[in-house]
């Protein structure tokens, strides 16, 4: 499990070995190395869309406020924890 905290400088990317499926409008995901279901809300499903090649967490909050009305602090904000576990889970690598 790893216990670090992402920062704006960190390049990320999503892991190539997790299996993905649609379901109304969500994202489910599988990880078979450690037999857990996940589900991503639309605005995670679209965070899971831009991290399929390696991106700036900082360039990833820009791409989101440009696509959704959202102010600068909430989305780093929200989009921070939201990455912070996805890389605890392991569903996503730093590059």
């Amino acid at each position: 499990m790893i216990n670090k905290k992402l920062v704006l400088e960190d390049t990320i990317v999503r892991r190539e070995d997790i299996s993905t499926t649609i379901i109304d409008g969500e994202l489910g995901m599988m990880s078979e190395e450690k037999g857990k279901y996940y589900t991503l809300d639309f605005i995670g499903t679209r965070v899971w869309e831009l991290i399929e090649k390696p991106i700036k967490v900082d360039d990833l909050i820009i791409a989101l406020m440009k696509e959704y009305e959202v102010d600068r602090a909430t989305c780093e904000v929200d989009l921070l924890e939201l990455l912070d576990k996805l890389l605890k889970e392991e569903l996503i690598k730093l590059v």
